[in-house]
């Protein structure tokens, strides 16, 4: 299967070589003539034939079109690049966003658990009178809150499947397990390095380069129309009358053309070639620029995503040992089951945060590599 870019080339690659037609007439019959006509050097019946063929010797349009076709068709192959590299990342992005609404969802699932708890006490509370209607109420309401979140993640959950399932060309209803990935160190190099590996592999600069190259194609086709066109031609005509002598004649010819004035057309298309070189070049420093700055900005992110990481992790940590204490307090009867399933509630939402952290941290990894790497 041959792209759009591949066939415009092989189309233009076409153009120098020789153009090559062949014609027959025959199979004519002249009417009856009078008996007093008739004659020898009239025929009933001819054919002609004819084959010709002409080559261009001197045509430079035609040579800078194949090169600007050839530059066409690398553009449209750092555009498939491009894109695959940009599904790849939307997919990780995607993937990553499910995981954390799971992550979430198990945490407002303690929540409702715990606010469950809260309020059958305070239905207790209230029969003994130990605390006032509106507070037993309160405790109804923050069971609702909990409900509505856990509902309102089910509905992101769905979409944010589907949406995955979308991406990946499978059944959006099909049902799928998710698998945690491995918990991976990236080294980062020095922000010089991710810079320069930026600017050498990025898929937009390279486009851009094209674009100049085509542009300056376009400038000298423009140029090329001062210039002659020089062909070469011959062929063979033959026919079938008796009375002619030869019948088949051979030529060859070279042809010349020479634009003198169009009403300034080929200046006006010169000026408007050289405007839109000059566009290029400035849209190609301005890819330059946006890429230096996507490139700092990713670096950036994955340094603060790191930070995040080491802070989310103390926290699990303090919440995990305060988790332990509390339990051990509990076992004693020192706190209320109420207080063990808050500090449970704490300690999964100090794991849900940290796993957030984890995923922030991988996303923000592949949207570096992204930039950096071929």
């Amino acid at each position: 299967m041959y792209s759009i870019s591949e066939l415009d080339r092989y189309v233009s690659a076409t153009i120098p070589a020789p153009d090559v037609t062949i014609g027959v007439l025959g199979g004519i019959t002249l009417p009856s003539l009078p008996v007093t006509l008739t004659s020898r050097m009239v025929d009933k019946d001819f054919k002609n034939y004819a084959l010709t063929a002409q080559l261009p010797i001197f045509v430079p349009a035609t040579w800078f079109l194949y090169s600007a076709r050839e530059k066409g068709e690398n553009i449209s192959l750092y555009t498939e690049d491009l894109t695959k590299k940009m599904i790849k990342l939307k997919v990780i992005s995607e993937y990553y966003y499910i995981l954390a609404l799971v992550s979430e969802k198990r945490v407002l699932e303690s929540e409702y658990e715990y606010a469950k708890k809260l309020n059958k006490n305070a239905k207790l509370a209230l029969e003994t009178e130990s605390i006032l209607k509106w507070q037993e109420e309160q405790t109804e309401l923050l069971i609702k809150q909990k409900e509505n979140a856990i509902k309102n993640n089910e509905r992101d959950l769905k979409i944010a499947k589907m949406n995955l399932m979308n991406d990946l060309g499978l059944d959006l209803n099909a049902d799928f397990r998710f698998v945690i990935p491995e918990d991976t160190v990236y080294k980062l190099p020095p922000l010089e390095d991710v810079v320069y590996d930026a600017l050498i592999n990025s898929e937009l600069i390279k486009i851009s380069h094209n674009v100049v190259a085509i542009s300056k194609d376009k400038v000298k086709i423009a140029m090329s129309r001062f210039l002659p066109q020089i062909s070469l031609g011959g062929g063979v005509i033959g026919t079938g009358l008796s009375f002619l002598d030869p019948k088949n004649i051979l030529f060859g010819a070279v042809t010349g053309f020479l634009s003198l004035f169009n009403g300034f057309k080929d200046v006006n298309e010169y000026k408007k070639a050289k405007l839109q070189s000059e566009a290029a070049y400035i849209q190609r420093e301005d890819v330059i620029m946006n890429t230096i700055i996507s490139a700092v900005n990713s670096y950036n992110n994955v340094q603060k995503s790191i930070e995040d990481k080491e802070l989310a992790d103390m926290n699990y940590k303090i919440a995990n040992e305060k988790y332990r204490q509390k339990k051990l307090e509990n076992e004693v009867g020192n706190i209320t089951a109420a207080d063990l399933l808050n500090e449970m509630t704490e300690l999964e939402k100090a794991a849900s945060l940290k796993e957030k952290a984890d995923y922030k941290y991988s996303v923000s990894v592949e949207a570096l590599k992204m930039l950096i790497e071929k």
